[in-house]
């Protein structure tokens, strides 16, 4: 997963200066793909006496981006060692963790 964060002033400019900053947006980018929903629900808790308005964007819907198609099939990881001779791994499936190859 990766979070991005990008602050506005009160004028909407970007600016790196949280003293300055008024409105906060998070992009949140799951990296491994996925045949499902990423969440289907939110809470949001409030820290503090802070007022904010929060908007989440749904991963599917009208304002929302759905996943792309997930990997699938299999694969074959190649590694030439200093000598040239190279060295592959059996076939693996598309969704193996790297702790399974």
């Amino acid at each position: 997963m990766a979070v991005n964060l990008v602050m506005y002033d009160a004028d909407n400019v970007v600016t790196t200066n949280t003293a300055l900053a008024k409105k906060y947006i998070y992009t949140v980018t799951f990296m491994k793909r996925i045949n499902s929903t990423s969440f289907t629900s939110y809470q949001v808790i409030p820290v503090g006496s802070i007022s904010s308005t929060v908007t989440v964007m749904p991963p599917y819907g009208a304002s929302g981006t759905p996943s792309s198609k997930p990997l699938s099939g299999s694969f074959v990881i190649k590694c030439p060692d200093p000598t040239g001779k190279v060295f592959k791994t059996r076939s693996l499936l598309y969704n193996k963790d790297p702790q399974e190859i």
